[in-house]
């Protein structure tokens, strides 16, 4: 019925807050409830006949809206289950999604949201097929759960690691959360990997994180998901 929409939170260089890309994130505008979070209906989709086809919609519309962004914004992060990777068909679906958007392949980060990769022995050969099409491999919330340094030497086509957000709120008091960033920016720099801040809401954890030398960040305090129409200029965001 045409009632799912993307909205987008955008994803900022922390030095000058100039936006480079956005998360694009999904919601149900619902005839009756109006708008709904994937809280709300994500637990029905994922593992039914519906995630799959709702997986290539998400796809297709994030590439088309990203296209029309401003040139240096254009780059969007899809949230792709560990079902979905394991789908022998999704390079072609990718591939096709970005043939009929014209987005290049290295504007479209596919992000991995699920630890069930771990335990399929093609996990690295999955990955490999999609990273052939030149898109970018992220994880979600490094630094908790599965998403550790096991998986990145599992996983060597990983291109870039999401900093969880329980690191971010607990700078400026606590030293431990501190250290723990700065050596995760140590080991970006060193393995060529891009890392990104989660979850970002004050003045001071932006001042932080770029004192640490975090490059990039999302998060409430630069910006709330929104239609792609109202997505922020690529030259300056908020603060």
């Amino acid at each position: 019925h045409e009632q799912f929409v993307l909205h987008y939170q955008p994803i900022v260089r922390l030095r000058d807050r100039v936006v480079i890309g956005h998360e694009a994130l999904l919601r149900w505008q619902h005839p009756r409830r109006g708008l709904l979070s994937p809280a709300d209906f994500l637990d029905v989709v994922l593992d039914s006949e519906y995630e799959s086809p709702i997986t290539d919609w998400v796809l297709a519309q994030a590439c088309f809206d990203a296209s029309k962004m401003p040139a240096g914004s254009r780059r969007v992060t899809v949230n792709v289950s560990s079902v979905q990777v394991g789908r022998r068909d999704l390079p072609h679906v990718v591939g096709r999604c970005l043939n009929e958007s014209r987005l290049d392949p290295g504007e479209l980060v596919l992000e991995l949201t699920e630890d069930r990769l771990l335990s399929r022995p093609d996990g690295a050969e999955l990955l490999a097929n999609l990273h052939s099409l030149g898109v970018y491999l992220a994880i979600d919330d490094f630094g908790t759960g599965y998403a550790g340094l096991g998986y990145l030497q599992r996983f060597p086509s990983i291109d870039v690691v999401k900093l969880d957000r329980s690191f971010v709120q607990s700078l400026g008091h606590d030293a431990i959360s501190e250290n723990i960033i700065r050596s995760m920016v140590e080991l970006a720099r060193s393995s060529g990997l891009q890392l990104v801040a989660e979850g970002v809401e004050t003045e001071e954890q932006a001042a932080l994180l770029a004192e640490l030398g975090v490059p990039h960040a999302q998060g409430y305090l630069f910006g709330r998901p929104a239609p792609a129409l109202e997505a922020p200029p690529s030259d300056s965001v908020g603060a």
